[in-house]
Order: structure tokens, then sequence, then C-alpha cells
């Protein structure tokens, strides 16, 4: 794979697991949910292993997991969503070095956008929370369009709205989703490898680059 930071000029991230833990946010959410309907309830380890790919896959991937009747899942996502919408913000953290890094580079010009699953206002006021929104003029969220990541829509509406090509962006997350998407849209991928990833990730993944802690995406950018 061929990879030049000279043609970057935009920077699109994923924002849970990558910009921002908000797993404990996701797990009180959901046991809310859970106990509401009378459900198993699970652990926060159970839940970071269920984050990425939006809040239908979280849902999916807890009922397997818990063994929750199908017939439950629209429900139980109503309810998640409704606790979801207490929960958002207060127990996440951005990552270290998270706000000071994106400070540094939008002082160096870097325009920047945020492309998630997760709900669009659920999205903006998690970064209005953490202090970040003022670096991301452009939220695509989980609801914007038809299609969430990994389908390649949500990057290429960006990308348009940015009026940028494919080559002039990279996108950076933790998620299969997020490499599939941008692989599909023909944007050059850099992989959190301190997100909720799952095991064999790192092994299946072809990102252009690995970052172990978020600040280490200014030595990537030469910046």
């Amino acid at each position: 794979m061929t990879f030049s930071i000279r043609s970057k000029t935009h920077l699109l991230f994923d924002l849970d697991g990558t910009l921002v833990d908000s797993a404990m946010d996701i797990a009180v959410a959901l046991n809310q949910a859970l106990h509401a309907l009378e459900l198993p309830g699970a652990t926060e380890t159970q839940c970071r292993n269920w984050i990425g790919g939006g809040v239908p896959v979280l849902i999916d991937r807890a009922s397997r997991a818990l063994d929750i009747d199908e017939q439950w899942h629209d429900r139980l996502t109503q309810v998640f969503l409704q606790h979801y919408a207490d929960a958002n913000g207060r127990h996440s953290q951005c990552y270290p070095g998270v706000e000071q890094t994106l400070a540094d580079l939008d002082r160096r010009g870097w325009q920047m956008a945020i492309v998630t699953n997760k709900p669009t206002a659920l999205a903006e006021a998690l970064l209005k929370l953490r202090g970040i929104d003022r670096f991301f003029p452009l939220v695509i969220g989980g609801d914007t369009l038809p299609h969430k990541k990994p389908d390649p829509a949500p990057l290429r509406h960006a990308c348009d709205q940015l009026a940028m090509s494919a080559e002039q962006c990279l996108m950076i997350g933790d998620s299969r989703a997020d490499a599939g998407a941008a692989e599909a849209a023909g944007i050059d991928f850099v992989w959190t490898g301190y997100g909720y990833h799952r095991d064999d990730d790192e092994r299946s993944l072809t990102p252009v680059a690995t970052l172990h802690t978020f600040p280490t995406l200014k030595e990537l950018l030469q910046c």
C-alpha cells in the first residue's frame, strides 16, 4: 500500500474508542435498560466487547451473549436509548492527550470531522461535554444517512460535505467498521490499537499505521 501524508489535508475521526472512552456510559445505560425489562445484566468488560457498529450491533451482541430472545430487541433498543441520553458523558473521558493533540492539529491547519455510528445528537452532546466540539464543525452520525459504517456512505458523505477527495482524507478509528468503511471509500485508515476492538483485529486489519497512544498521531502527520 502506498501512503503519502503530503496529500492529506483532512482528518475523519471515529468517536467512541478513538477520541473518548465512553464504555462506562454505555454499560450503565445498558444495565439500566436490562434491569427495567427484568433481563440479565452485563459487566463493563462485556459491554466493551460489544461496542463498535452502532446501537443495533450493541443490542444484537448483548442479546446473543446474554441469551435474550430476539423479540426483546426493539424494546431493549428503545429503553437503552432513553437511559443513554441521560448517561451520555457522565462517566466518559477523553483518552490521554486527545484535547491537546486536537488543539495542536487545529493550529497547524488540519481540517477535522467526526464520522461515528452513534446517533448524531448523542455524538454532538458528548463532544460538547468533553470540551472538544470546537474542533469538529462537521459531525456525521449513525442516523445522518440510511447506512452506517462499515458501509462507505458516511465517509463519502463527509468528503462531499468537505469538498475533499478520498485521497485528501485520513480515517482514524478503532474498529472493523471503521476499517471496512475506509477501505470501501478509498480512504487511508489509521487504527487506534487502544480502542474497542476484537482480539484478532490487529492481525486482520490493514491500516497504514497504528496508534498506541493518541498523541503519536502528530508524529505520523509530521507535525
